[in-house]
């Protein structure tokens, strides 16, 4: 592991139990007219636009439906120039805030936004820092308030790709897990998987140092202590508050570490078909650890020079080691990790990719899509596709 290491995150962090009530002062440094960018229901966030408006803000409201488009950003952004705003937040799940990053990130940087995107546009960073940007999540999962890429849905690609760039990294992200309790279950299954992924694939992975592994590891534990308890007692406040943790932990981790196979099947996924982020991440946790493991295993066992570099064994003994803390066994192994992962996505009711949509004609199609995503560089070992097919077919 690296010695030498950067980290960025959000430029001010603020977590707690009721902390969203101090949005207002919280805020009266960044303009006077905020782009406020809610789900479908932003009714149910009058209380904090009321806030806002008490600490003298003009809230101009935009809702997003689903899945954040470039045509939607473009929208928003129109939205907030014609209005005047000249700072944005964005209050709800993952889409939400990536959707509100992007119109930051884009309000003081002009050109089409296909210019900055990865694999399907030109990549091209980002020149000037955004507009500034607030994030509150309201679901415990993505970590998207302390990430610096915006992911977004490009429907005539079938791809769903990140704008990235340090300056998408919000001035403040403020975690109340409050909020979280009225989240749907099937909302929390979902989100609550993806974090847990978000913490996996970092442990494991190449790019990983000894400051993720901190958080990666603190993540890892209040998931198994907290996620359970949080599905089944929406008002168990110590649970919900944990996982808000385990997500703002996982957000921190991915950000500054990349992620891996898992991730990689997400971008084609969900862009080709209209499932759930999170629920693809938990199908795809067990098949696609497995195929990890393997893969190293077999690696390693015809190569002792790289044994005894110990750059496979470091991945598989990090694969026991979150064996270990998750089932709370000492005598856990990889396989038994696997076998958790798979058994916790069935008591969740996480849909197989069959029921989610997928279409096996298309195994070959997404596989070559995966290989594309960035998301596989962090992979602690390459995959070819013809065992990505296989990773489809172990979850579908």
């Amino acid at each position: 592991m690296p010695m030498k290491f950067e980290f960025a995150t959000s430029n001010k962090v603020v977590f707690g139990r009721g902390v969203l009530r101090q949005i207002g002062s919280l805020t009266n440094s960044f303009g006077r007219k905020p782009l406020f960018v809610t789900g479908s229901d932003p009714d149910r966030l009058a209380p904090v636009m009321e806030r806002l408006s008490d600490a003298g803000q003009t809230v101009i409201l935009f809702p997003v439906s689903g899945e954040p488009t470039v045509d939607y950003v473009m929208e928003g952004l129109e939205k907030a120039k014609s209005a005047g705003c000249d700072w944005v937040i964005a209050m709800g799940g993952g889409s939400v805030v990536d959707a509100g990053k992007a119109i930051a990130g884009l309000m003081n940087n002009p050109g089409d936004p296909l210019n900055y995107l990865e694999v399907v546009g030109k990549g091209d960073p980002l020149e000037n820092p955004s507009a500034p940007f607030v994030a509150v999540p309201t679901t415990s999962g993505t970590g998207a308030e302390v990430t610096r890429n915006a992911v977004l849905s490009v429907p005539e690609e079938r791809f769903k790709v990140s704008l990235r760039s340090p300056f998408l990294l919000p001035q403040l992200a403020v975690i109340d897990p409050e909020w979280t309790h009225s989240v749907p279950q099937y909302v929390k299954a979902c989100s609550g998987l993806d974090a847990l992924t978000q913490l996996l694939e970092p442990w494991v992975g190449c790019r990983g140092n000894w400051m993720t592994d901190a958080f990666c590891w603190e993540g890892l534990t209040h998931f198994r202590d907290s996620f359970r308890t949080m599905m089944e007692d929406p008002e168990s406040e110590i649970a919900h508050d944990r996982m808000a943790m385990a997500s703002l932990l996982s957000g921190m981790a991915l950000a500054n570490s990349g992620l891996g196979v898992i991730h990689g099947f997400a971008a084609p996924l969900g862009g080709m078909y209209n499932a759930p982020h999170g629920a693809i991440c938990a199908r795809l946790s067990g098949p696609g650890c497995r195929a990890n493991i393997k893969r190293l295993q077999s690696d390693l066992e015809s190569s002792q020079e790289r044994d005894v570099s110990g750059g496979l064994r470091k991945p598989l003994e990090r694969y026991q080691q979150a064996a270990r803390l998750l089932l709370k066994d000492s005598q856990a192994t990889e396989k038994d990790l696997v076998e958790w992962l798979e058994d916790l996505s069935e008591w969740a009711e996480i849909p197989r990719l069959k029921d989610l949509g997928v279409k096996q004609v298309e195994f070959s199609d997404i596989a070559e899509k995966a290989l594309r995503s960035g998301s596989m560089k962090g992979n602690p070992v390459e995959l070819p596709k013809s065992v990505l097919v296989e990773i489809l077919e172990s979850a579908f």
